[in-house]
């Protein structure tokens, strides 16, 4: 089974298991059947994961059964280790090489050479990999997040064993640096949610003192604190930053904040609506999701015009359950529940007259049934959907085109009431992907607007790997298992730089 999805180059690559090769990497070219890229390990499974895409390469974590799982490259028509970073040893089998970003020209990943411990690497794609900066230097792991440009640097958290979970940056030529032991000693501060607003670095940390709080950076003076929200060692934790009307809002005591960045301190918006999360700008609207009067999940609105927040609603009756927050011709979908419409149905909330109030339901599931729509995408300027129009035809896929009734595009499982579930919908190709079943393990179609084809392989589509591109370089993580991740960079297929 498989989990990622890379294009390089007009070619979808993407990991699959067969009877005949195992775990292995898979191409496909939007027109002829896909095919293997390469047998990594002809005894078993090759298992590679965490591609990215590089400089006309591809490159991944794979495991040959010969030198364990490290840093693999693919040129287009050939698949190669990159190097062997840590040789199989008696206490330790292999570096767990996980490419992560690429930032100043190359690719960085982390690895573990047992010397080092889980640390950050860097490839250009000529010289040999290298470590840039052994963070941990207790042959220790380093945990690396929340990788963020500012100010022409790469900033994120990582731990040291020295200072704790601190905020670090990175240039792409010198070793990484640590910015601050804002919470002095082994403790950690855990600096999260990086957010850069007017040309400043903000974020939370806790200082030991104030508990979390938002603090910022403007990439000179020491990181200071922006406001102590809640007194006290508990803090506000602030999250859930967006940028609206020239101005910062966020979370903080689980109420919508605002600040203007200058010397006045936050201020809260409202009190009524509370957990204010998944902030989104919609038409001169901040929209978010809040909890109001015992309804979780409910929708609200702010306008800086009557600087007031209020929640959403159609004909007076709140809404509940709302996700998938979509801007789709100037209009908002979402999935929600009311009191009339018992289940998560689609719904559409449309601006008239400077009023949010106009909304329309569409009830694909007919009664206090539910259809329970998700994924929605735009594609050909339609929006597409899983959906369930009734039981005889279970959750399948559905497509609204911004006029009339949104319809059921195919059931693909006609007989024996059967569900397809179409799921993780992806635009790739001109085509609409999506995987279907109801495990783990689904087949792949692809839709042109008109027919649909299977994909022959037995593979999840699921998120592409995370990464940062800064400086013109790829950042990652790497390490086994998936745990303990640290950064890296890959500035050039075949070279190590070492920072000690």
């Amino acid at each position: 089974y498989g989990t990622e999805l890379v294009v390089m180059e007009d070619v979808l690559y993407f990991e699959a298991d067969t009877a005949a090769y195992g775990q292995e990497i898979w191409r496909y070219d939007g027109i002829n059947p896909p095919t293997i890229v390469a047998d990594i390990n002809p005894e078993g499974d090759g298992s590679p994961t965490n591609m990215i895409a590089f400089n006309n390469h591809l490159y991944f974590r794979a495991d040959d059964g010969l030198h364990g799982t490290e840093l693999w490259t693919y040129n287009g028509s050939m698949a190669s280790m990159v190097a062997d970073i840590c040789p199989q040893t008696n206490t330790q089998s292999s570096s767990g090489a996980l490419p992560y970003i690429v930032f100043d020209d190359a690719l960085l990943f982390r690895a573990d050479d047992i010397a080092h411990g889980i640390e950050i690497w860097e490839y250009d794609g000529i010289n040999p990999p290298s470590l840039i900066g052994d963070i941990n230097k207790l042959a220790a792991h380093t945990h690396i997040e929340n990788l963020t440009s500012f100010d022409n640097m790469l900033y994120f958290n990582a731990y040291d064993s020295i200072y704790g979970d601190e905020l670090w940056k990175y240039d792409g030529a010198n070793p990484p640096s640590i910015v601050a032991d804002i919470y002095p000693g082994a403790n950690s501060s855990s600096p999260r949610w990086l957010t850069v607003f007017e040309e400043v670095l903000y974020f939370q940390a806790d200082n030991g003192v104030n508990g979390t709080e938002l603090w910022k950076y403007d990439g000179t003076s020491p990181p200071s604190i922006a406001a102590d929200i809640e007194p006290g060692v508990n803090g506000s934790n602030p999250q859930w930053f967006a940028k609206y009307a020239g101005e910062m809002y966020f979370q903080a005591n689980n109420q919508l904040w605002k600040y203007d960045g200058t010397d006045d301190p936050p201020s809260m918006v409202n009190d009524e609506y509370g957990t204010p999360r998944e902030l989104t700008v919609y038409d001169g609207y901040l929209i978010f999701v809040c909890d109001n009067s015992g309804n979780y999940r409910s929708l609200c609105y702010y306008s800086e015009v009557h600087d007031v927040a209020h929640w959403i609603g159609c004909e007076g009756i709140e809404f509940s359950n709302v996700v998938d927050l979509t801007v789709f011709k100037n209009k908002l979908y979402f999935s929600g529940s009311n009191d009339t419409f018992m289940g998560p149905e689609l719904w559409q909330i449309n601006i008239e007259e400077g009023s949010l109030e106009s909304c329309v339901v569409f009830d694909i599931f007919s009664g206090n049934s539910a259809s329970y729509p998700l994924d929605l995408i735009i594609y050909q300027d339609k929006l597409y959907f899983s959906a369930k129009g009734s039981s005889e035809e279970g959750y399948e896929l559905w497509v609204y085109e911004g006029f009339d009734q949104p319809y059921l595009v195919v059931d693909l499982t006609p007989t024996g009431h059967v569900s397809t579930n179409p799921t993780h919908l992806v635009v790739f190709n001109e085509q609409l992907f999506f995987r279907t079943g109801n495990s783990a393990i689904g087949d792949v179609y692809a839709f042109d607007g008109i027919d649909f084809r299977q994909i022959e392989f037995y593979n999840n589509l699921g998120a592409s790997t995370l990464n940062v591109v800064f400086g013109g370089e790829l950042y990652f993580t790497a390490g086994s298992g998936g745990l303990d991740i640290n950064l890296w960079k890959l500035i050039a297929p075949g070279t190590t730089i070492t920072y000690n």
